[in-house]
Protein backbone atom coordinates (compact mmCIF):
# COMPACT_ATOMS: atom_id res chain seq x y z
CA UNK A 1 0.00 0.00 0.00
CA UNK A 2 1.55 3.41 -1.36
CA UNK A 3 1.62 6.29 0.92
CA UNK A 4 0.29 9.57 -1.02
CA UNK A 5 3.47 12.18 -1.11
CA UNK A 6 2.68 15.05 0.99
CA UNK A 7 2.68 18.63 -0.42
CA UNK A 8 4.69 21.17 0.99
CA UNK A 9 2.87 24.36 1.50
CA UNK A 10 4.87 27.85 1.16
CA UNK A 11 4.10 29.45 4.71
CA UNK A 12 5.92 32.49 4.47
CA UNK A 13 5.60 35.99 2.17
CA UNK A 14 8.99 36.86 0.33
CA UNK A 15 8.87 40.15 1.52
CA UNK A 16 6.94 42.21 4.11
CA UNK A 17 3.78 43.83 2.44
CA UNK A 18 1.47 46.79 3.01
CA UNK A 19 -1.05 43.38 4.18
CA UNK A 20 0.72 40.23 4.76
CA UNK A 21 -0.96 37.36 4.86
CA UNK A 22 -1.38 34.98 7.15
CA UNK A 23 1.07 32.24 7.48
CA UNK A 24 1.70 28.91 9.32
CA UNK A 25 4.30 29.17 12.09
CA UNK A 26 7.18 27.34 10.88
CA UNK A 27 7.84 26.62 14.75
CA UNK A 28 6.13 26.92 18.24
CA UNK A 29 8.11 28.42 20.14
CA UNK A 30 8.50 27.20 23.97
CA UNK A 31 10.77 29.35 26.56
CA UNK A 32 12.67 26.49 28.98
CA UNK A 33 15.57 27.82 30.76
CA UNK A 34 19.01 27.24 29.57
CA UNK A 35 17.82 27.60 25.78
CA UNK A 36 19.65 29.03 23.10
CA UNK A 37 17.73 31.55 21.80
CA UNK A 38 17.91 31.72 17.51
CA UNK A 39 16.68 33.99 14.99
CA UNK A 40 13.44 31.91 13.94
CA UNK A 41 12.67 31.84 17.41
CA UNK A 42 12.48 35.24 18.21
CA UNK A 43 10.93 35.80 14.55
CA UNK A 44 8.06 33.18 15.70
CA UNK A 45 7.74 35.34 18.65
CA UNK A 46 8.15 38.73 16.95
CA UNK A 47 5.09 37.31 14.64
CA UNK A 48 2.87 35.64 17.07
CA UNK A 49 0.87 38.67 18.49
CA UNK A 50 -0.02 39.53 14.16
CA UNK A 51 -0.84 35.90 13.06
CA UNK A 52 -3.48 35.73 15.85
CA UNK A 53 -5.56 39.46 15.07
CA UNK A 54 -4.95 37.89 11.82
CA UNK A 55 -6.78 35.13 12.62
CA UNK A 56 -9.22 36.97 14.38
CA UNK A 57 -10.04 39.28 11.54
CA UNK A 58 -10.55 37.01 8.92
CA UNK A 59 -13.24 34.68 10.97
CA UNK A 60 -15.02 38.12 11.70
CA UNK A 61 -14.90 39.78 8.05
CA UNK A 62 -13.09 37.84 5.86
CA UNK A 63 -9.74 39.75 5.43
CA UNK A 64 -7.64 41.22 7.39
CA UNK A 65 -8.15 44.89 7.32
CA UNK A 66 -8.41 47.47 10.18
CA UNK A 67 -11.21 46.92 12.71
CA UNK A 68 -12.87 49.00 15.21
CA UNK A 69 -13.59 47.48 18.30
CA UNK A 70 -14.86 50.38 20.38
CA UNK A 71 -15.75 53.90 20.24
CA UNK A 72 -13.47 56.05 18.02
CA UNK A 73 -16.53 57.87 16.96
CA UNK A 74 -16.30 61.64 15.90
CA UNK A 75 -17.58 63.64 18.02
CA UNK A 76 -19.33 67.04 16.44
CA UNK A 77 -19.51 70.28 19.38
CA UNK A 78 -20.14 73.40 17.62
CA UNK A 79 -17.13 73.78 15.06
CA UNK A 80 -14.69 71.58 17.11
CA UNK A 81 -14.65 68.68 16.69
CA UNK A 82 -12.86 64.84 18.38
CA UNK A 83 -12.43 61.50 18.17
CA UNK A 84 -13.72 59.23 21.09
CA UNK A 85 -11.41 57.07 23.39
CA UNK A 86 -11.41 53.74 21.61
CA UNK A 87 -9.62 50.17 20.90
CA UNK A 88 -8.94 48.90 17.33
CA UNK A 89 -6.91 46.80 15.34
CA UNK A 90 -5.14 48.18 12.21
CA UNK A 91 -2.34 47.22 10.41
CA UNK A 92 1.62 49.23 10.70
CA UNK A 93 1.93 51.38 8.00
CA UNK A 94 4.94 50.20 5.69
CA UNK A 95 5.24 46.36 7.55
CA UNK A 96 1.27 45.80 7.67
CA UNK A 97 2.10 43.92 11.19
CA UNK A 98 -1.55 44.19 12.33
CA UNK A 99 -1.34 45.77 16.24
CA UNK A 100 -3.80 46.73 18.92
CA UNK A 101 -4.04 50.08 19.41
CA UNK A 102 -5.83 52.37 21.96
CA UNK A 103 -7.19 55.72 22.28
CA UNK A 104 -7.59 56.54 26.11
CA UNK A 105 -8.66 60.23 25.80
CA UNK A 106 -10.47 62.12 23.42
CA UNK A 107 -8.45 63.83 20.68
CA UNK A 108 -9.20 67.35 18.94
CA UNK A 109 -9.06 67.06 15.26
CA UNK A 110 -9.43 69.52 12.20
CA UNK A 111 -12.08 67.68 10.41
CA UNK A 112 -13.19 69.01 6.83
CA UNK A 113 -15.31 67.02 3.88
CA UNK A 114 -13.47 63.95 2.90
CA UNK A 115 -12.42 60.14 5.07
CA UNK A 116 -11.41 60.65 8.69
CA UNK A 117 -8.77 58.00 8.69
CA UNK A 118 -6.19 56.44 11.14
CA UNK A 119 -2.84 55.50 10.51
CA UNK A 120 -0.35 53.66 12.80
CA UNK A 121 3.25 54.15 12.66
CA UNK A 122 6.02 52.57 14.63
CA UNK A 123 9.11 54.47 16.24
CA UNK A 124 12.16 52.27 17.71
CA UNK A 125 12.65 52.83 21.37
CA UNK A 126 16.29 53.58 22.46
CA UNK A 127 17.81 53.46 26.19
CA UNK A 128 20.84 55.29 27.16
CA UNK A 129 21.55 55.69 23.74
CA UNK A 130 20.87 51.81 22.94
CA UNK A 131 18.41 50.76 20.71
CA UNK A 132 15.48 48.11 22.52
CA UNK A 133 13.83 45.36 20.90
CA UNK A 134 10.87 47.08 21.40
CA UNK A 135 8.55 49.53 19.88
CA UNK A 136 6.19 52.24 20.45
CA UNK A 137 2.89 52.80 18.17
CA UNK A 138 1.88 56.10 17.55
CA UNK A 139 -1.65 56.95 16.33
CA UNK A 140 -2.56 59.43 13.29
CA UNK A 141 -5.58 61.13 12.71
CA UNK A 142 -5.72 61.87 8.87
CA UNK A 143 -8.61 63.64 6.59
CA UNK A 144 -8.05 62.75 3.39
CA UNK A 145 -10.49 64.55 0.79
CA UNK A 146 -10.57 61.65 -1.95
CA UNK A 147 -11.71 58.20 -1.11
CA UNK A 148 -9.55 57.10 -3.91
CA UNK A 149 -6.50 58.76 -1.45
CA UNK A 150 -7.56 55.99 1.51
CA UNK A 151 -4.65 53.36 1.51
CA UNK A 152 -5.10 49.68 2.33
CA UNK A 153 -3.60 50.18 5.66
CA UNK A 154 -5.88 53.10 6.43
CA UNK A 155 -8.52 52.33 9.44
CA UNK A 156 -11.38 54.79 8.24
CA UNK A 157 -13.47 56.47 11.27
CA UNK A 158 -16.02 58.64 8.96
CA UNK A 159 -16.84 59.44 5.38
CA UNK A 160 -18.92 62.55 5.12
CA UNK A 161 -19.97 65.03 2.38
CA UNK A 162 -22.21 68.60 1.72
CA UNK A 163 -26.03 67.25 1.23
CA UNK A 164 -28.11 70.29 0.99
CA UNK A 165 -26.30 72.98 3.48
CA UNK A 166 -25.55 69.98 6.01
CA UNK A 167 -23.12 67.22 6.51
CA UNK A 168 -23.76 63.73 5.87
CA UNK A 169 -21.66 61.76 7.97
CA UNK A 170 -21.20 57.99 7.63
CA UNK A 171 -19.49 55.94 10.15
CA UNK A 172 -20.72 52.58 10.03
CA UNK A 173 -17.53 51.49 7.52
CA UNK A 174 -15.50 49.29 9.47
CA UNK A 175 -16.80 48.71 13.04
CA UNK A 176 -17.01 45.39 15.21
CA UNK A 177 -20.71 45.75 17.31
CA UNK A 178 -22.29 43.77 19.81
CA UNK A 179 -26.22 42.91 19.33
CA UNK A 180 -27.33 45.82 21.91
CA UNK A 181 -25.59 48.51 20.07
CA UNK A 182 -27.87 51.46 19.01
CA UNK A 183 -26.29 51.04 15.45
CA UNK A 184 -27.18 47.46 15.45
CA UNK A 185 -30.45 47.67 16.75
CA UNK A 186 -31.48 49.97 13.87
CA UNK A 187 -30.86 47.63 11.44
CA UNK A 188 -33.19 44.65 13.68
CA UNK A 189 -36.05 47.15 14.43
CA UNK A 190 -36.15 48.63 10.52
CA UNK A 191 -36.34 44.54 9.80
CA UNK A 192 -39.44 43.84 12.00
CA UNK A 193 -41.03 47.13 10.34
CA UNK A 194 -40.52 45.30 7.06
CA UNK A 195 -42.14 42.14 8.56
CA UNK A 196 -45.05 44.22 10.01
CA UNK A 197 -45.45 45.67 6.91
CA UNK A 198 -45.63 42.31 5.25
CA UNK A 199 -48.74 40.54 7.25
CA UNK A 200 -50.48 43.55 8.14
CA UNK A 201 -53.61 42.86 5.82
CA UNK A 202 -55.06 40.35 3.45
CA UNK A 203 -55.02 36.91 2.90
CA UNK A 204 -52.13 38.09 -0.07
CA UNK A 205 -50.82 40.60 2.10
CA UNK A 206 -52.63 43.29 0.17
CA UNK A 207 -50.51 46.44 1.71
CA UNK A 208 -52.28 49.73 1.40
CA UNK A 209 -49.96 52.36 0.29
CA UNK A 210 -49.98 56.00 -0.87
CA UNK A 211 -48.92 54.69 -4.35
CA UNK A 212 -51.17 51.47 -4.70
CA UNK A 213 -52.34 48.41 -3.39
CA UNK A 214 -49.29 45.79 -3.08
CA UNK A 215 -50.35 42.11 -3.41
CA UNK A 216 -47.99 39.53 -2.32
CA UNK A 217 -48.92 36.13 -2.38
CA UNK A 218 -48.64 33.51 0.46
CA UNK A 219 -45.30 32.04 -0.78
CA UNK A 220 -43.77 35.31 -1.06
CA UNK A 221 -44.65 36.95 1.97
CA UNK A 222 -43.25 33.57 3.84
CA UNK A 223 -40.24 33.50 1.58
CA UNK A 224 -39.30 37.25 2.42
CA UNK A 225 -40.45 36.73 6.16
CA UNK A 226 -37.51 33.97 6.42
CA UNK A 227 -34.88 36.29 4.84
CA UNK A 228 -36.02 38.75 7.45
CA UNK A 229 -36.03 36.61 10.30
CA UNK A 230 -32.58 35.17 9.62
CA UNK A 231 -31.19 38.48 8.88
CA UNK A 232 -32.60 39.65 12.71
CA UNK A 233 -31.42 36.43 13.71
CA UNK A 234 -28.08 37.01 12.75
CA UNK A 235 -27.49 40.84 14.32
CA UNK A 236 -29.16 39.37 17.60
CA UNK A 237 -26.98 36.12 17.81
CA UNK A 238 -23.31 37.76 18.01
CA UNK A 239 -21.34 41.30 17.39
CA UNK A 240 -21.09 41.76 13.94
CA UNK A 241 -19.22 44.19 11.48
CA UNK A 242 -19.83 47.02 9.06
CA UNK A 243 -19.26 43.86 6.45
CA UNK A 244 -22.09 41.57 7.71
CA UNK A 245 -24.71 44.15 8.19
CA UNK A 246 -24.29 45.28 4.70
CA UNK A 247 -24.73 41.83 3.37
CA UNK A 248 -27.12 41.08 5.33
CA UNK A 249 -29.05 43.98 3.57
CA UNK A 250 -28.23 42.93 0.19
CA UNK A 251 -29.87 39.77 1.24
CA UNK A 252 -32.61 41.15 2.20
CA UNK A 253 -33.19 43.96 -0.81
CA UNK A 254 -32.36 40.92 -3.41
CA UNK A 255 -35.17 39.48 -2.16
CA UNK A 256 -37.73 41.90 -2.00
CA UNK A 257 -36.79 43.45 -5.85
CA UNK A 258 -37.08 39.56 -7.33
CA UNK A 259 -40.73 38.82 -5.42
CA UNK A 260 -43.37 37.79 -7.22
CA UNK A 261 -45.77 41.18 -7.07
CA UNK A 262 -49.66 40.60 -8.76
CA UNK A 263 -50.67 44.30 -8.15
CA UNK A 264 -51.30 46.75 -10.78
CA UNK A 265 -48.07 48.37 -10.22
CA UNK A 266 -45.36 46.71 -10.39
CA UNK A 267 -43.54 49.76 -8.73
CA UNK A 268 -45.39 50.04 -5.91
CA UNK A 269 -43.43 47.04 -3.96
CA UNK A 270 -40.77 49.37 -3.88
CA UNK A 271 -42.26 51.21 -1.12
CA UNK A 272 -41.60 47.93 1.26
CA UNK A 273 -38.42 49.25 0.72
CA UNK A 274 -38.16 52.71 1.93
CA UNK A 275 -37.65 51.64 4.93
CA UNK A 276 -34.66 50.15 4.20
CA UNK A 277 -33.05 53.59 2.82
CA UNK A 278 -32.94 54.35 6.61
CA UNK A 279 -29.94 52.11 7.18
CA UNK A 280 -28.11 53.94 4.45
CA UNK A 281 -26.37 51.00 3.04
CA UNK A 282 -26.12 52.00 -0.26
CA UNK A 283 -23.73 54.98 -1.01
CA UNK A 284 -21.22 53.50 -3.24
CA UNK A 285 -17.97 55.68 -1.50
CA UNK A 286 -19.26 54.01 2.02
CA UNK A 287 -19.58 50.61 0.58
CA UNK A 288 -16.09 50.55 -0.50
CA UNK A 289 -14.53 52.08 2.40
CA UNK A 290 -16.58 49.51 4.36
CA UNK A 291 -14.72 46.65 1.73
CA UNK A 292 -18.20 45.37 0.38
CA UNK A 293 -18.71 46.01 -3.76
CA UNK A 294 -22.43 46.57 -4.63
CA UNK A 295 -23.95 43.06 -5.29
CA UNK A 296 -26.25 42.44 -8.46
CA UNK A 297 -29.83 42.64 -8.35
Amino acid sequence: MTTPEATSLLTRWDEPSVLPLGRATELHFSPIEGTVLDIASLDSLAWATHDALWSLLVCADGHPRGLVLEGLQLIRRANIHYISAGRCVLPLAGSGRLVVAELREPQRVSMGYGVLVLRATSTEVRARGVRAASQTVALEAVVLPRVEDVQPSDLPLEFNRPEGGKVDAYRDLRRLDPPDHPRVQHHVQTYGRLLELLWESGDEAEIATEQAIIKLPEVTRARATAVLESARTALIAAPSTSAVRYRLHDNVKHTFANQEDRSDHREASAKLLSALAELRCDQPEARVLAGVRRTSG
